[in-house]
């Protein structure tokens, strides 16, 4: 928009003439603006400048591609939909006076770059044609979003019981316990040596002791305790002779590429149901992580249903090559 002109009037002609001037200026002046604008949200503009800038940075971050203009049309609608509804959260959040502290966007900046090693941080950024401006952005509007979600959206959802058990009750197979054996073992490396521990065991000495001592293994110090083991988490070998065991019982050596192995069962704990009340905070984080999604995609929506929004589609299909 543009400011108003505050003019003397001396002659009324002149000052119509220069009133008519100024009109054919600004028209002009505008179209050569909305040329550049690839869309507006309520007002707001999305420079052609600013889309591609953002665009080729989330193609080169996320490394997609596209193989004819038709699919790079989308990938730009698809793009400016999400920058669309950025803008959309951003107005919200200003009219609810909810906004990110810089402190908050620099921790979260640093969060970023602890992850890489030194240097690597800026060459990434400059290989993927990102600026620290960009990604600065990026993060604010990120978490402008989820403060949004956390004021806005989350102190609606309500998860009901009913939902929890509906849940819980199909299928029950995910909150089934399987079977699970708690085992001790002793690990050497030679097949004289595990002759000499079978030996030893059929003494008074103690199986937790005799591990102390003897095994190699790095529960060793625990008295070769490997607590509660489950079906298939233990190599096939020794899957195969644990499973046919029962309490107290040791077992012959078996000889594995890690050495020579003794086990002894201490006990069974067969398959059982998971009680509802155990699982019951899993499973309202998960419904309500569902809701909260649902929930957004619904504000998002309304918000976009009482903006206006223009779109300028020629600009958008000019950098696909499609003509």
């Amino acid at each position: 928009m543009f400011e108003l002109r505050h003019i003397i009037i001396v002659v009324l002609l002149a000052a119509l003439a220069c009133a008519c001037a100024t009109s054919c200026a600004d028209e002009r002046l505008e179209q050569q603006s909305s040329e550049r604008l690839v869309a507006s949200v309520n007002g707001q503009p999305i420079t052609q400048a600013e889309f591609e800038a953002r665009f080729a940075a989330s193609r080169s971050s996320l490394m997609v591609q596209s193989d004819d203009s038709l699919s790079e049309l989308r990938l730009r609608l698809a793009f400016l939909d999400h920058l669309t509804s950025a803008e959309l959260v951003r107005q919200e959040a200003q009219r609810l006076g909810i906004s990110i502290p810089d402190q908050e966007v620099d921790a979260a900046l640093d969060q970023l770059s602890s992850q890489y090693p030194e240097g690597e941080f800026e060459a990434t950024l400059l290989g993927r044609g990102v600026s620290l401006d960009e990604l600065r952005r990026s993060l604010r509007d990120r978490l402008l979003t989820e403060r949004m979600v956390q004021q806005v959206v989350e102190p609606t959802i309500k998860v009901e019981s009913a939902d929890v058990e509906a849940l819980y009750n199909a299928p029950i197979e995910q909150y089934t316990r399987p079977r699970s054996v708690h085992v001790l073992q002793i690990v050497v490396k030679k097949e004289e040596q595990a002759r000499e521990v079978s030996a030893q065991l059929q003494t008074q000495v103690e199986f937790a002791d005799l591990a102390r001592a003897k095994s190699i293994a790095p529960e060793a110090g625990q008295g070769g305790d490997l607590g509660w083991v489950e079906p298939g988490q233990l190599p096939e070998q020794m899957d195969l002779a644990i499973w046919d065991m029962q309490p107290g019982e040791v077992s012959e050596t078996i000889a594995t590429s890690y050495g020579f192995h003794v086990f002894k069962v201490l006990q069974l704990r067969p398959a059982s149901v998971i009680e509802l009340e155990r699982v019951r905070p899993q499973i309202e984080r998960e419904l309500a992580e569902g809701l909260v999604d649902e929930a957004w995609e619904v504000y998002v929506d309304q918000l976009r249903a009482k903006a206006h929004i223009t779109i300028n589609e020629s600009l958008l299909s000019a950098g696909t090559g499609a003509k």
